[in-house]
Order: C-alpha cells, then sequence, then structure tokens
C-alpha cells in the first residue's frame, strides 16, 4: 500500500508501447506549470455561491492542464452511510468518464483530510493545495419519506462555495444518475452528448442497495475491501459493472489472478462506458503478466478520458524512454499525489537526480512516508548519512508530514546518526505518547545505542498489550534478553511459554536478534521435524545453528527454508553471510572456545543491524577470549571498528586476519579501503589490485580501486574499474554518479 492510501497496486514492467491518440484540444493533458495554480473552475464559477443549473462551461476558462475534482464523502446519519460512501464513489466512476476530468481516489483525500485535523490545518486548503484541485465536491444527506435529499456542496481555491439540492428515490440505480448530472452542473462541466450518456450509463451500472456500501468502500478505497459482501453484490446485480470490478481487484491483491481477470472481463463486458472498469482490467492483467492484455485495456480507458491518471500510468509502466517518462509526468498533471509515478520517476532519474525527482514529490505528497522513506533509504545508500537525517528533519517541519510513522523513519539513522535519530523519536513520541510504533522505534534505537534498560522503560506503558501485539512484546523481549532476563522475556510471549510452539518460535526469533544463537536454536529445536513445512521456522532455525557454530546443520536448515519459500529474506541473507565468511578464511576452521562463541555471535548480530559501538565491545570480548590465533574474529573486529571511524585500530586486525589469509579478496578489500580512508594511496592501490585479482566478482573491490585511481586523477582506469563494478552491482552506481560524472568530463577534455 502507497503511502497515499491510493491502493493502485500497479505493477511496473519495460515493454515498448506508442502512445496512446491524442485527444481534441481544449481540454488535453498539459504539464503542471505551478504548485498553487489558481484552478479552472474559478472562472467557470464567477456566479458563486449559487449557480443555476446550465451555468457556464468549463470550456469557457482560460487554457489550463487537466481538471482535478477531489470528492469526499457525504455527511448525514447512521442509516443513509451506504449512501454517505456510494454518493462519491458514483461521481468519481462517472465524472471520469469525461475528457479532460480525474477525480482521484477518495480514500486519498480522506487521508489527507484526516491528517490536515491532526496538524490543524484547514483540510479544504490542503486538499486544493495537494491535488492543484480545481474544487472539492462533497455535501450532506437527509431522508425525506421515499426520497433521499442531496444537498451537493462544491469549494472553490478561492473558498467559495456553490450549493445545489436534488431530490432522488431511495434505489441507487435511479438515485445516482440525477446526482451526476446535478453534480455536472454545480461544477459548471460540459458534457457532450456521449459524455453524458455514458456519465449516465456509469451511474445506473452501481449495485442495489443491499450491496452499495460494500462495493463503494472497496471503490473509495476509505475501507478494507470484503470479500463475501462484494460477491453477493455481483449475485444481487450481476449485469453491472462497479461490483466485478472491485472483486476483480480484490482477487489481484490477494494473487488469485485468474479469478480477478474473469472478473474483470465480466466488469467490462457489463458496462464498456466504465473507465474505472477498464483500468481495473488493465492493472489485474498487468499483474497476471497479460501485457498484451493490460495494454489494450488501458488504451481503452484513455480513449474514454485520456486524463485517467492511474490508466496513462498503467499505460507507462509498460513503455520505455521517452513514452515511459512522458506518460507518468502526463499521470501527475491529472493526480499530482500519484505515488507510484513519482516514485518511477525517480527509479529512471537515479542517483541526486532521482533524490530531487522525489524532494519535489513533497510538495503534493508531504504525508506519504513511503517517499520520505524513499528519500532517506536513497541517501544512506548512497554514503550520505548526513543528508538523510537533514532532510528528515526539515521534512518534519511541515505539520503536515508529521505522522507517527514518518517519526519512526529515524530508526533508519540510528546506525549512523543515533544522536539525531534519538530526538527526533523523542519529538515524535512527545506528539504522540500513545502510538505503539513510535514506542517499539524508539526502544529499538535504545538498544541499538547500548541502553537495553531504557528501551525497557519505553515499553513499559506498552506491557499489558504485549501478549496481544507481537511487535511489543518482540521489542520488550529484546530489552530484556540484552539485560540476560531470559526467563522474564520467555514469560512475555504468555504464560503457556513452555508448551506453545508459537511462543517458542517468537521467543527464539528475539534471542536470535539479541545474539544469543545457542539459546535460539535450543529453544526451536523440539518443534523441527522433517515434515514440518514453515519457511520462517527453518530460517530462524538454521540462522540460530550457523550463528552458534554449528554451519553444516545450519545451511541444510536454510536450503530446507529456500525450498518452501525460493527468495525467503533470512534464509537468503544469512546464507549470504556464510558465503562472506568463506571468502575471508576460505576452508581454514576458525574453531571458538564456547566463551568466545556466544560473544562472537552478538558481534555479528549487532553489526547486522548497525549496532557499531556495541558489536566493536562483543568482538573485541570474543577477540581476547579466543586469542589471536583465529583471525576471523579479527577480520570481523576491523570491520566493526572501521564502522565507527577507529580507521587505524582497524587496519591492525585487518592485517592480522590477512597474515593469515594472504589470498582473501574479501580481507584485501576491507583492509585496501581503510587505507584510501587515511589517503594512503600508496599502500591502498596495491591492496586493492590484489582484492580485485582474487575475487574478481566483488564489486566493491572494484568501485574501491576506483576510488583510489580516482583520487590518484587517473580517471580513464577510475572508470573502467567502476564500469566492472556497476556490471557486477548496479546498485552501486548512485554512489559514485558525481565523481563519474567529473571523470568523464575530464577525460572528454583530454581527448584529442
Amino acid at each position: 500500500m502507497s503511502g497515499t492510501g491510493a491502493l493502485h497496486f500497479l505493477a511496473m514492467s519495460r515493454t515498448s508501447v506508442p502512445p496512446a491518440p491524442a485527444r481534441p484540444a481544449a481540454l488535453r493533458v498539459l504539464r503542471r506549470a505551478a504548485r498553487r495554480r489558481v484552478a479552472l473552475l474559478a472562472l467557470a464559477l464567477a456566479a458563486l455561491p449559487l449557480v443555476p443549473l446550465g451555468g457556464p462551461a468549463v470550456a469557457q476558462a482560460p487554457p489550463t492542464d487537466v481538471v482535478r475534482i477531489v470528492v469526499l464523502p457525504f455527511d448525514g446519519p447512521g442509516e443513509l452511510e451506504p449512501w454517505r460512501f456510494g454518493l462519491p464513489a458514483s461521481l468519481q466512476r462517472s465524472l471520469n468518464v469525461v475528457d479532460g476530468v480525474f477525480v482521484p481516489p477518495v480514500g486519498d483525500a480522506v487521508l489527507l483530510a484526516d491528517q490536515a485535523t491532526r496538524a490543524s490545518a484547514d483540510a479544504i486548503t490542503e486538499i486544493v493545495e495537494r491535488f492543484d484541485a480545481a474544487a472539492v465536491l462533497s455535501g450532506a444527506l437527509e431522508r425525506d419519506g421515499g426520497q433521499l435529499v442531496v444537498t451537493l456542496r462544491g469549494v472553490l481555491p478561492d473558498g467559495r462555495t456553490a450549493l445545489r439540492d436534488v431530490r432522488v428515490p431511495l434505489a441507487p440505480r435511479e438515485a445516482l444518475p440525477d446526482v451526476t448530472l446535478a453534480a455536472a452542473n454545480l461544477l459548471g462541466l460540459p458534457l457532450a452528448a456521449g459524455e453524458r450518456a455514458d456519465a449516465l450509463a456509469v451511474a445506473r451500472s452501481a449495485p442495489t442497495i443491499e450491496g452499495l456500501r460494500a462495493v463503494a468502500l472497496a471503490a473509495t478505497r476509505v475501507g478494507q475491501p470484503d470479500a463475501a459482501a462484494l460477491r453477493a453484490a455481483t449475485e444481487l446485480a450481476p449485469e453491472r459493472s462497479w461490483a466485478w470490478a472491485e472483486r476483480a481487484r480484490l482477487a489481484s491483491l490477494v494473487g488469485a489472478h485468474e479469478d480477478a481477470r474473469t472478473f474483470a472481463r465480466t466488469a467490462t463486458d457489463a458496462q464498456d462506458a466504465d473507465v474505472e472498469a477498464w483500468t481495473i482490467r488493465g492493472v489485474v492483467a498487468q499483474r497476471a503478466g497479460d501485457e498484451a492484455d493490460a495494454r489494450t485495456s488501458f488504451r481503452r480507458a484513455l480513449e474514454g478520458n485520456p486524463a485517467h491518471a492511474v490508466a496513462r500510468a498503467g499505460l507507462a509502466g509498460l513503455s520505455e524512454g521517452a513514452a515511459r517518462s512522458d506518460g507518468y509526468e502526463a499521470a501527475l498533471v491529472a493526480y499530482p499525489r500519484l505515488l507510484e509515478a513519482h516514485l518511477a520517476l525517480a527509479d529512471d532519474a537515479e542517483g541526486a537526480r532521482g533524490i530531487q525527482v522525489l524532494r519535489a514529490a513533497g510538495d503534493a505528497l508531504p504525508d506519504a512516508t513511503t517517499l520520505h522513506a524513499t528519500v532517506v533509504d536513497r541517501a544512506l545508500a548512497a554514503g550520505d548519512a548526513a543528508g538523510a537525517a537533514a532532510y528528515l528533519e526539515e521534512v518534519l517541519r511541515d505539520p503536515m508530514a508529521r505522522r507517527p510513522s514518518t517519526y519512526a523513519l529515524a530508526t533508519r539513522l540510528a546506525p549512523t546518526r543515533p544522536e539525531v535519530a534519538t530526538r527526533i523519536l523523542g519529538e515524535g513520541r512527545e506528539r504522540f505518547p500513545e502510538d505503539v510504533g513510535l514506542a517499539v522505534a524508539a526502544s529499538r534505537v535504545l538498544r541499538t545505542t547500548g541502553d537495553p534498560v531504557a528501551a525497557e522503560a519505553v515499553l513499559a506503558p506498552f506491557a499489558d498489550v504485549a501478549t496481544d501485539v507481537p511487535r511489543v512484546a518482540n521489542a520488550l523481549a529484546l530489552a530484556l534478553v540484552e539485560q540476560g532476563r531470559l526467563e522474564e522475556a520467555r514469560a512475555v510471549f504468555g504464560a503457556s511459554a513452555a508448551d506453545d510452539p508459537t511462543i517458542r518460535y517468537n521467543f527464539a526469533v528475539a534471542l536470535l536478534e539479541a545474539g544469543f544463537a545457542a539459546d535460539a536454536a535450543a529453544e526451536l529445536a523440539p518443534d523441527m521435524r522433517d515434515g514440518l513445512r514453515d519457511a520462517d521456522r527453518w530460517a530462524v532455525y538454521g540462522a540460530a545453528l550457523a550463528a552458534s557454530g554449528r554451519e553444516a546443520e545450519g545451511r541444510e536448515a536454510l536450503a530446507r527454508a529456500r525450498t518452501l519459500v525460493e527468495d525467503h529474506p533470512l534464509a537468503t541473507r544469512t546464507l549470504r553471510r556464510l558465503d562472506e565468511r568463506e571468502r575471508v578464511a576460505g576452508d581454514a576452521a576458525d574453531p571458538l572456545p564456547p566463551e568466545a562463541r556466544a560473544a562472537f555471535d552478538r558481534g555479528l548480530a549487532q553489526l547486522e543491524q548497525g549496532r557499531n559501538a556495541e558489536a566493536v565491545e562483543a568482538l573485541r570480548s570474543a577477540y581476547d577470549a579466543a586469542g589471536p590465533s583465529t583471525p576471523l574474529v579479527a577480520a570481523y573486529l576491523g570491520n566493526a571498528l572501521a564502522r565507527t571511524d577507529r580507521i587505524e585500530e582497524a587496519i591492525r586486525y585487518y592485517e592480522q586476519a590477512l597474515a593469515a589469509y594472504p589470498d582473501s579478496g574479501a580481507v584485501q578489500n576491507d583492509l585496501g579501503f581503510a587505507y584510501l580512508r587515511l589517503g594512503r594511496y600508496d599502500r591502498a592501490l596495491p591492496t586493492l589490485r590484489d582484492a580485485v585479482a582474487n575475487a574478481p566478482e566483488d564489486a566493491r573491490a572494484h568501485l574501491n580501486l576506483g576510488l583510489v585511481y580516482y583520487g590518484l586523477s587517473r580517471f580513464e582506469d577510475a572508470l573502467a574499474a567502476w564500469d566492472r563494478a556497476v556490471a557486477l552491482d548496479p546498485a552501486l552506481a548512485p554512489a559514485i554518479q558525481a565523481s563519474r560524472e567529473r571523470a568523464e568530463r575530464v577525460v572528454a577534455d583530454d581527448a584529442p
């Protein structure tokens, strides 16, 4: 789910497709020119607050881009709840058949309005600004005998309001077409004969009153879809498109792709004019892997309305080159808050330009945690921890961005900027003292900085819900485990801990994360049997075995996990770490005495979690207990010291490891990079040359060798090394983009 709440579930891929045919003039798609544009209807509705039916047409206003109309739920008594959401669902669906008009998902506007209320901001002002909206449409409902009285309310960017009452029967098929016409007239939308007929046909495709609530909640994305209720809606009115389309969306989301495709085809067969149904059919086909039907469906939607943002973005995802970027940009003209389009454009831009694209998206999406997380992650991946911290602090100055989930992003800063992470989380907890997620995040950072007692104290107010809220239980157990209070930690998961396999599993996860690998393996051992088909249990058991020195058994358990789930994250990550150890030490045995094993396991776990200062202490304890005869510990202690900027100390341990493993490209890479950080190019260059010779598939060794060449002004050699690094691991490209561009300019300037 996106941070906007729009639930578009677009599946992006790249296949060449020509752009959709251009549409006639007055409302064609243009680029968005300004953040605070006075929208089209400001002049079209100059006679407000009250406009007679048949008021000024949109086309009479000055030329502009897509007409964005935001629809909100209607006010009314509880007995009219199906109509409260059914009316905005109908208006979204019906008006989206009008050429040049786009009504975004109602749920997105609801989330933004809720955030504005929490931020003590004016909801309508925020909606107009963030959606770049021409109008905000809502209203009130009341029942008068056998009729529904609908008061439509249209609000313009300057605050003027237009009102219109319409009386309709209490039957959706009869009522919704009349409301659609009244809304179009209120807003001054010109409906050509064909558009009028299509809009009314789509409104008449609503479910019966019994199914209206379920279908409307699914269509507006305000509530969780109810599969049984949607099925009942299609059984009550099998000839109507709305319910079939929403059943298709839900089936696709849960992976029932063939059912989803059948439902989507039924929806478009039932109502050919339903642009939303065609868009859903395109998304469903794309997720099912049928790109041909996806293209056809998105194009069919865009023939009905070329301004439909989700269809435009869906087609862009099937395109390449200019067609792809133009498609996403056109989608953002219609729907500036379409997060998927911003992310796709940023992915195409990559590097610093990609981050700039995402930062600009924050104007429309201040409340989108996913957007902010992506910027923070990109900055951290590029080695710019200071930039990541500065960005998050800047974002949180905007009251519209102040959500618990946004404050919780500070945990990503903890490994490199613990003081900033602590400060941001403290501010978040002051604003949201009852938020469980923020308490868990704060406890994690406190553990990262080596204060499990404080982590326990943060979670104390939530301890009574620990048995019902797994993330609280896990966080509290970790704080207790790190204080050595194992039995108390076990009790956190429930009184029947000794007899419940689920509790044993949860406790084992906490033990493993805290670095007590042997205890975690022992906790799980009674439940592990040949017929067990639980990938998570096998992965945790395998990781625990491997971390406690039983590598062969661990690999076997991890292989079982990957047989059940091929890309299981923990199993894959652990096997990669074991392979890394093998690259460091080769076939050499590195036995550890029991007193060193636990400290070594803790140190490795802390390194993986970014708890580098703690890792130094644990690994130094392991080194002191095992002695210099265990160079593998020395290699990892060097890593921990390097991560805490104690480079000269790190070099001593790297050199000790290299003396034992003279052909280890992994150790040579770490040592060469340490020399580079000290500016010792004379030592870094030969060491990193040896690293790429001994580990030619190690992308980071090539990257680091390129950095040495760059520092020596050997730019052609640097570019060659970086080419190899990026070929091996494309994710490294952003980290060297600026240096690469400078090297390319220098080489070009020096060319004859």
